[in-house]
């Protein structure tokens, strides 16, 4: 969370004609501000829950001992919907940032950040692949795991949303003109090249990890689920 925050403030005071330090100390002020937040609540919540009257009684002592072995294989509850946020997020966004983009130009006339032109096909085709993608993980978390069918399925809407990504940022058709002029006229001149680059590294390092990550659990999950079967079956 902390970088995108820190990153989003930047870019939105770069935007706005601040000069380098103004941007630099935004982004790590949000940023700090953010974190401290995250840790102040969460140790409130746990300090009020552990001095509660009933904490004693649900656990008289603990210690991490107690805790038991953890099973090979199977899908992590916070893993899928961490999965599922971000795919949730993805679909949301891509509407949002053509109808509400906090991007203005001097006309005070909002900018999307992606080309309008992908309306037709392109932005309708992710937003398809990232609701089947949180639908897959809900999927894989009831089975318990991968599976060699879900392997496949994951593969397919993995390329489905990664390769045009990368291809239209290699064709230079994935950013909004008009968003990539503002950025030139504040000083970012090759602006364009640096966020299609970006865009290219950073899908093509998930899409590689998306792919390779499941053929490393699948055959871990199949034999977790075959042994929960043989022991209580």
């Amino acid at each position: 969370m902390l970088p995108v925050i820190g990153v989003a403030v930047m870019l939105r005071k770069f935007l706005s004609g601040g000069d380098a330090c103004e941007i630099l100390s935004g982004g790590i002020i949000a940023a700090i501000g953010v974190a401290m937040h995250i840790f102040f609540w969460t140790t409130i919540i746990f300090a009020i829950i552990e001095r509660s009257p009933d904490s004693k009684q649900i656990r008289a002592k603990w210690d991490p001992s107690t805790l038991p072995d953890t099973p090979p294989g199977g899908v992590r509850l916070g893993d899928t919907l961490a999965a599922v946020l971000v795919a949730l997020v993805g679909v949301l966004y891509l509407p949002w940032q053509h109808f509400s983009s906090p991007f203005t130009g001097a006309d005070g006339e909002s900018i999307p950040t992606l080309s309008a032109e992908l309306w037709p096909v392109w932005i309708p085709l992710l937003m398809a692949g990232l609701l089947a993608t949180a639908v897959l993980e809900i999927s894989r978390y009831r089975a318990a795991g991968w599976s060699w069918r879900f392997v496949a399925i994951s593969t397919v809407l993995e390329l489905v949303v990664a390769v045009p990504l990368i291809w239209l940022a290699a064709t230079n058709t994935l950013l909004e003109p008009r968003f990539v002029t503002e950025l030139v006229g504040h000083g970012w001149a090759d602006a364009a090249l640096h966020l299609n680059v970006t865009v290219i590294v950073i899908t093509a390092g998930v899409l590689a990890w998306n792919l390779i990550d499941p053929l490393r659990k699948v055959r871990i999950d199949t034999a977790a689920r075959a042994q929960h079967v043989d022991n209580f079956g």
